[in-house]
């Protein structure tokens, strides 16, 4: 039998999604219909925010990664905002109800989730 606690075993298969999700996230930023035109090369900030310092790890490692690739047309940087998932939430909620801006990615316990959908950021944001 192995020592992997639930916790390790989901922050490592978290990691890993995560990690195999960065490629396409980060390659899509700026592709938004905000007021900005699409990024098609060069600095690009990604505002991000999480409660775990293990992501801010992995995605600032995927944007060095991909920023430094030979054929990489893109410079990421990644900012961050560190929080408990509960405050993240809560604030990614409220300004998305001001019209105030919520993070380009936001790493957030999957217990909270249901606050993000009945909060109304989901049908704003896919609008």
């Amino acid at each position: 039998m192995s020592d992997v606690t639930r916790r390790t075993f989901l922050r490592r298969t978290g990691l890993i999604g995560g990690g195999l999700l960065a490629a396409p996230m980060l390659g899509a930023c700026g592709g938004g219909t905000g007021g900005s035109p699409a990024v098609k090369s060069g600095a690009v900030t990604i505002n991000f925010w999480t409660h775990d310092p293990g992501y801010v790890k992995t995605f600032t490692a995927s944007g060095k990664r991909l920023s430094d690739a030979p054929n990489g047309t893109f410079d990421y940087t990644l900012k961050t905002t560190q929080a408990d998932s509960e405050a993240l939430v809560t604030k990614m909620v409220s300004q998305g109800a001001a019209g105030t801006g919520t993070p380009d990615m936001i790493g957030i316990v999957i217990s909270v989730f249901p606050r993000v959908m009945t909060g109304g950021s989901s049908e704003k944001s896919s609008k």
